[in-house]
């Protein structure tokens, strides 16, 4: 895996976090279950579709959403659970 495809990851994952962090619906076990679940997630499509290249990887997250949906569907989940 490449410097560069782990590095979108990386920064999608800081900016699910960080954006998870201001919303007040959400617990910090919430935003760590949301980060490793999206974490995993990526990690499974990398390996299943082969995705090395910058290009492939940033395919996934689109598919993903943006980081706002990634919160915004986490807390809605959140939401319903309570």
């Amino acid at each position: 895996m490449g410097i560069e495809s782990d590095q979108l990851v990386y920064d999608y994952l800081s900016r699910v976090g960080d954006i998870a962090q201001r919303q007040a619906e959400l617990t910090s076990a919430d935003r760590m279950r949301l980060v490793s679940r999206l974490r995993t997630e990526i990690e499974r499509r990398r390996a299943s579709e082969g995705a090395e290249t910058p290009a492939a990887v940033q395919r996934i997250l689109t598919g993903l959403g943006t980081p706002d949906e990634a919160v915004a569907g986490a807390g809605a989940s959140a939401g319903a659970a309570a």
